[in-house]
């Protein structure tokens, strides 16, 4: 695995999960498919590298933000927006000066008079000459504030001496409070210029909202929450942040291993290739049923990352007699067990990719009583689950009695 920059947390986690079952299956009889120097692989070092995953501490599912999923959390002035609107204190949100006095405060140059405080004038991409201000405030208790709101982008060429020149012109007697509000400190920001966190400033908003009057409206808490939410997703230094940042950089040290792991995996699709091979030799042969599957779909691997490590193959059962649907039969091995199932599919469809097999497979299942099982994340329908390490024969037996009840249904 070279390129380890390019994991996410997600596929992290799921790979060194599926490779803690692989080293829990069953001797693998690889002779017939894969030829493997004996010392290629260290079992022995896999193991202690999967010791050392289970002990890290595991970040919890983060639900992402609405801004995070239309494709805006990122943008500076979508973010400018949300800063403007919940800092003016005549907007509609409700809040009053919540949000502005929380930032206020972060600022360490402000303070409280202990009566509300009121924006006279917001206002966003003010021209000064040479340059913009991102967001420009001018407060009823003779405050003027400038904020320069940065992400992504380094500050490194902004124009702060043109945007303390506009600060003195337009206010020379307020006081002035100049801001960049950023993820990071920057070098060399200029003295009359105050560094603010995002993420600071989110956490003490998220502790005001824990003060609210009782009779505040709670319209646009929401939003605010969302947007809050938005940016503590970049926060590296928050307790999620730190738990990914341990898990990516285990992937970073140890690399080469978990990349002979992925590798690995092969040796195990190759195992169940094998037994699914003998499956159908069986299954073809076996009388009670009389199946014509002769022109089986070549065995398909479970390649995805975040699929399960194995083998599956399916075959049109037949043409139902009672509607207009093909019926398919799969069946799978992986680490995790061996199952069988059904798709059923509109024959009036052309390609299985057109059809909503799954809501046709549950109506058609519904309709004759016929007992399954769900895997709602991947919208699997199966017929019959046996452990992983269930005899051939045993699920062979089992398939059988599946199969003749979906022979009484079609007569």
């Amino acid at each position: 695995m070279t390129q380890t920059a390019d994991l996410d947390i997600k596929q992290a986690q799921v790979m060194l999960q599926h490779l803690a079952a692989l080293l829990k299956t069953n001797p693998i009889d690889i002779q017939s498919k894969v030829s493997i120097p004996d010392d290629q692989y260290d079992v022995t070092a896999w193991k202690n590298l999967l010791d050392t995953f289970a002990k890290l501490e595991k970040p919890p599912r983060r639900l992402p933000a609405f801004l995070e999923i239309i494709g805006v959390s990122h943008i500076e002035a979508v973010s400018t927006k949300a800063l403007a609107f919940f800092m003016n204190t005549q907007e509609a949100h409700q809040l009053d000066d919540l949000f502005l006095k929380a930032f206020l405060l972060q600022t360490g140059h402000w303070v409280p008079s202990g009566q509300p405080i009121k924006t006279v004038e917001v206002q966003r991409e003010v021209h000064c000459g040479n340059g913009r201000i991102d967001l420009l405030l001018e407060v009823n208790d003779g405050t003027a504030v400038l904020i320069e709101n940065k992400l992504y982008h380094h500050a490194r060429d902004n124009p702060f001496e043109s945007y303390s020149n506009f600060m003195r012109a337009k206010y020379p007697d307020h006081q002035q409070i100049k801001v960049l509000l950023g993820f990071q400190p920057v070098e060399n920001l200029p003295q009359d210029f105050t560094f603010v966190s995002h993420f600071d400033l989110g956490q003490a908003v998220q502790n005001a909202l824990t003060d609210l009057k009782p009779d505040t409206s709670l319209a646009y808490i929401p939003a605010l929450t969302d947007y809050l939410n938005s940016i503590e997703s970049h926060n590296p230094v928050s307790r999620i942040g730190k738990m990914e940042n341990k898990i990516v950089q285990f992937f970073v040290e140890n690399a080469e291993m978990i990349g002979q792991l992925a590798d690995a995996a092969s040796i195990v699709n190759t195992h169940y290739e094998q037994q699914l091979e003998q499956f159908i030799e069986l299954l073809k042969h076996e009388k009670r049923i009389n199946l014509d599957i002769d022109s089986i779909d070549d065995i398909q691997y479970n390649e995805e990352i975040d699929a399960v490590l194995g083998a599956y193959f399916y075959f049109k059962y037949k043409q139902s007699e009672n509607g207009p649907y093909d019926i398919y039969i799969w069946v799978g091995f992986n680490i995790s067990g061996k199952s069988l199932g059904v798709q059923v599919y509109e024959r009036n469809k052309k390609g299985r990719g057109k059809n909503n097999f799954y809501q046709n497979t549950l109506d058609y299942l519904e309709q004759h009583s016929i007992e399954y099982h769900i895997e709602v994340e991947e919208e699997s329908i199966s017929l019959l689950d046996m452990p992983e390490n269930t005899p051939l024969e045993a699920f062979l037996a089992q398939s059988v009695k599946v199969i003749e009840q979906l022979q009484a249904i079609e007569g």
